[in-house]
């Protein structure tokens, strides 16, 4: 997309965003594992995973359009249901534009009867 600017063009870049989400039974830490271990064999950078408590995990990755079949592949792999919309979302995407990055989330739903995780937090001298 071009925007006409002062003397000469600019060029705006539009980023693709995969969301996808999911629910499962097992562990945190399981879950944790097993979606690290699929995230590295697609080729994806994991940027951040924000957890909160041992309800939910997200993992903020990175992933080349080229190699989200595999992603697709290695997540009905696990032992997470995805939701209809990530389903969708799979289906729906132009893989053969899909050249560069794509940035991504998984937000995971953990379904447990865990206790609430406890994270002690660290005295600011002052």
């Amino acid at each position: 997309m071009a925007c006409r600017g002062e003397s000469r063009y600019k060029y705006l870049v539009r980023t693709s965003v995969l969301r996808l989400n999911a629910v499962t039974k097992e562990s945190r830490n399981e879950t944790i594992d097993r979606i690290k271990e699929s995230l590295g064999a697609c080729g994806a950078w994991i940027t951040s995973v924000t957890s909160f408590s041992n309800m939910s995990i997200c993992f903020n990755f990175e992933i080349s359009g080229s190699s989200i079949p595999q992603l697709r592949d290695a997540l009905a792999r696990t032992q997470l249901q995805l939701s209809t919309e990530t389903i969708n979302n799979f289906e729906s995407l132009p893989l053969r534009n899909l050249r560069d990055e794509v940035s991504g989330s998984l937000q995971i739903t953990l379904l447990n009867n865990e206790p609430d995780l406890k994270i002690p937090v660290p005295a600011i001298p002052g």
